[in-house]
């Protein structure tokens, strides 16, 4: 019979500028998404192979046993775990939502 009634044109234009400001919003997020990158913490050679020294010492290595003995965050040393196995450092022996647990490949 009648259907949905039309907008008024100040309804018309609350809702373009709502529709602008998520927009802008979105694109905003995404492009520091971009930016975080895949490590998002600097680190330089020196403290790599530092915590790496470290890690070969070890049977094997969690974040918290990492952070705790270099003294750095923990999602610094679970980040820098995570770098060392993508490079093929180390071996996931067991992750869960709380917990992954690394052994040290050591190449002679």
């Amino acid at each position: 019979m009648g259907g949905q009634k039309k907008p008024t044109l100040s309804a018309l234009r609350k809702r373009m500028t709502r529709d602008q400001r998520l927009e802008a919003k979105r694109r905003l997020k995404e492009e520091k998404e971009k930016e975080k990158g895949a490590f998002p913490y600097p680190v330089d050679k020196r403290i790599e192979e530092e915590a790496w020294k470290v890690i070969t010492t070890m049977k094997y290595v969690t974040p918290y046993a990492l952070s705790i003995r270099m003294r750095f965050k923990l999602s610094k040393g679970r980040d820098l775990l995570r770098k060392f196995a993508a490079e093929g450092r180390l071996e996931l022996i067991e992750k869960n939502r709380e917990l992954e647990i690394y052994r040290p490949i050591i190449r002679r």
